[in-house]
């Protein structure tokens, strides 16, 4: 924490550990370069579907449906789950410039197509109509 908080005079990082508004969310995200997931436990969220809509490099813990959802993202996107000290060493290789970021956002865009909202209704669609 000691050295994001260092980084964070030299950079644009921003901390915001309590509830935030939806129109401030949005606002938080248009902003953002990376969203952090810091889930313990879920099995579906359209926060994840949210952040894959954004386009932006995410960070979250390795929960089994994040890592199905987010397949194709690597060491690089997830941390141990209710392991802070891996969610900073990813934080701080993100800040140090250490992940290949043009690559993760090529695969969160694929993502992004594969789970959009028009597909899943679209899925949801054909589903109904077989039964």
């Amino acid at each position: 924490m000691n050295e994001l908080k260092e980084k964070k005079q030299n950079a644009n990082i921003e901390f915001i550990p309590e509830y935030v508004s939806d129109e401030d969310l949005y606002k938080y995200i248009a902003d953002s370069d990376i969203i952090v997931l810091p889930y313990r436990e879920i099995s579906q969220s359209g926060v994840l579907l949210l952040a894959l809509s954004t386009k932006r490099l995410i960070i979250t813990s390795d929960i089994p449906s994040f890592k199905e959802t987010l397949e194709g993202l690597g060491e690089d996107t997830f941390f141990e789950n209710g392991n802070a000290a891996s969610l900073s060493k990813l934080i701080k290789k993100y800040a140090d410039g250490l992940v290949d970021e043009k690559k993760q956002l090529d695969i969160i865009e694929s993502l992004e197509a594969k789970y959009s909202w028009n597909n899943i209704a679209e899925t949801y669609k054909r589903f109904i109509t077989e039964l």
